[in-house]
């Protein structure tokens, strides 16, 4: 993952994760940190910050941190917490390997396979930019070395005038986060405005 601004999607809507912390009051070097250990973007936000350093857990005969025994054993803490919340047995939850497919994130790259936000942090790209281009359909070589442009040089044109895409966004009352994702997506501009933000409700069904 990379060190520069990291853009996620929450409830439909398009977040800088710095942003999103603060509208939630929650630690944003936290919630970084888990999304670099593989944990999802929902327990990583709502997840209190003590219980990673204070799970406790029997294993072989002693007492640990459930945090050390993963690193101590090269497993995912995320994956196994997300597994005892679900009341698994602390030996599977630890052992059972991770089944990982395609459309989960795993992709092929030059012969070898890869979980996507690996890859991408190994090529130093956005993860949710590529993410998004490829459900798009974009190709995978296309979707990693394709430029993202600056959001504040990015003009556009709109029935004969050019357009810097902020100051459009603001005339039509449109989120701007949301309008430049889609077009950096390949979307035509007169759909990426007029689109609705589908949002989420709890049970997963959008509105």
């Amino acid at each position: 993952m990379k060190n520069g601004p990291l853009r996620v999607e929450y409830n439909g809507t398009s977040w800088l994760l710095t942003k999103l912390c603060g509208e939630l009051n929650v630690q944003y070097n936290v919630v970084r940190k888990r999304l670099q250990h593989g944990w999802t973007l929902y327990l990583a936000l709502s997840e209190p910050a003590q219980d990673q350093n204070s799970l406790t857990v029997d294993y072989a005969g002693s007492s640990w941190l459930l945090t050390k025994l993963c690193t101590e054993l090269n497993v995912q803490y995320g994956v196994v917490r997300q597994r005892l919340r679900r009341s698994w047995p602390l030996a599977k939850a630890l052992s059972e390997p991770i089944r990982r497919r395609r459309s989960a994130g795993t992709v092929e790259y030059n012969g070898t396979s890869w979980l996507l936000n690996d890859l991408c942090t190994e090529l130093n790209v956005q993860y949710e930019l590529v993410r998004q281009r490829l459900l798009r359909g974009w190709p995978l070589a296309k979707a990693l070395s394709e430029p993202a442009q600056d959001q504040n040089s990015l003009t556009v044109d709109y029935n004969g005038t050019s357009w810097a895409l902020p100051d459009l966004c603001v005339k039509l009352n449109v989120q701007h986060g949301v309008v430049r994702d889609r077009l950096l997506l390949g979307w035509p501009l007169a759909k990426a405005l007029s689109e609705p933000i589908q949002r989420k409700r709890e049970d997963g069904r959008h509105t």
